[in-house]
């Protein structure tokens, strides 16, 4: 066993489940000196006593041994001191394993369409020249944002069971720089963050490519990211469909103006205030709009709440379908299926029992 890469996963999962180490040794009934040296990484330790602390945490033991994906193309800037980082490549760098091993035995590969896809200009330009290559109405929202990904061909991996609000997503290549997004779709982010935070990450894989991989240091890293928000923004919400909905608004209370605009697009009211600051050439939207919706709903709107949120999910689509056609074919079994699905056995015999993956 490897003792530091157990050390770093204990405390990464750990950190995820916003556990103390008291807390975690109460859980897998264990003293806290023993979570305490072994996450230090002085003490070696038996399997028994992983396999408690694994229980625990909710995880299987296996997770615990697993050296994190180090070797990807890894775009992950947003949250450089995030505790559970080593955590999230781990099982992100297993699930793009996962995905091109299934790819590989069914002989299902998929290019991503806009690989060599040329632009010259800003972010929003890009964004334009984007919905217009893949036949999107310059005026129309973005039906669905997963299965679009999906369509071009960038892997999707949807990071559902994480306790930490402070990672949004990352992005990697995988085989022949073919690319991969992961998303928090945890509930403790509203569905226009999730969505954001997609196309954020392919901003960058259309932009940044030279930054995959790079020294977390790298002096362009404010920059790279303020040019993936604006790419997001635009691309979620055009400027010419923008104008024409809030013009049409017209006349309708303030609040309610950027709130339909917002649950139009499927973006966050700061999107629509950003761009709102952007063509006025001033921030003051933002102030405006805390006076106003207090004033609306005789209520203040924290920081980081989404009012009124919309209630569009992600949905697993084609890694799903793989694995249920690679059990069909049985290249893997029910109980890899349900490891590679995240699911009990008795969860993916449910969706065996449901016709998804029929025989």
């Amino acid at each position: 066993m490897d003792i530091q890469t157990i050390a770093n996963n204990i405390k990464g999962y750990r950190f995820d489940k916003n556990l103390t180490q008291d807390e975690l040794a109460k859980l897998a009934n264990v003293c806290k000196q023993t979570i305490k040296q072994i996450e230090c990484g002085k003490q070696s330790t038996t399997y028994e006593t992983l396999r408690k602390i694994a229980m625990a945490l909710g995880i299987k033991l296996a997770d615990l041994l697993q050296t994190s994906q180090t070797q990807r193309h890894i775009l992950f800037r947003s949250m450089k001191k995030l505790k559970n980082r080593s955590v999230i490549l781990s099982v992100s760098g297993r699930w793009l394993d996962n995905y091109e091993f299934l790819e590989e035995k069914l002989g299902d590969n998929q290019d991503f369409i806009l690989k060599n896809f040329l632009f010259n200009g800003s972010p929003d330009i890009l964004a334009s020249q984007v919905r217009q290559y893949l036949q999107i109405s310059p005026e129309s929202p973005i039906d669905d944002i997963g299965l679009l990904l999906d369509n071009i061909g960038v892997k999707l991996y949807l990071y559902k069971k994480t306790q930490s609000n402070g990672f949004f997503g990352l992005s990697m290549l995988g085989k022949n720089h073919n690319p991969a997004i992961v998303v928090n779709t945890s509930n403790l982010l509203s569905s226009e963050r999730q969505i954001f935070s997609a196309v954020h990450e392919l901003g960058h894989i259309l932009m940044h490519l030279d930054a995959f991989g790079q020294n977390e240091n790298n002096p362009e890293d404010d920059i790279h990211e303020k040019e993936a928000d604006s790419f997001a923004g635009y691309f979620l919400m055009p400027q010419e469909g923008f104008c024409k909905i809030w013009n049409a608004t017209a006349g309708m209370h303030w609040i309610d103006r950027v709130l339909f605009v917002k649950n139009y697009y499927r973006v966050s009211y700061q999107v629509v205030l950003y761009r709102l600051n952007e063509l006025h050439n001033t921030s003051d939207y933002n102030k405006i709009f805390s006076f106003q919706y207090n004033k609306k709903f005789h209520e203040k709107l924290p920081r980081m709440k989404e009012p009124f949120p919309s209630s569009w999910k992600f949905i697993d689509n084609r890694f799903s379908r793989l694995v249920c056609q690679a059990l069909r074919k049985e290249i893997i079994s029910i109980s890899k299926a349900a490891e590679m699905l995240d699911v009990s056995i008795s969860e993916m015999l449910d969706i065996i029992n449901s016709n998804s993956c029929e025989k």
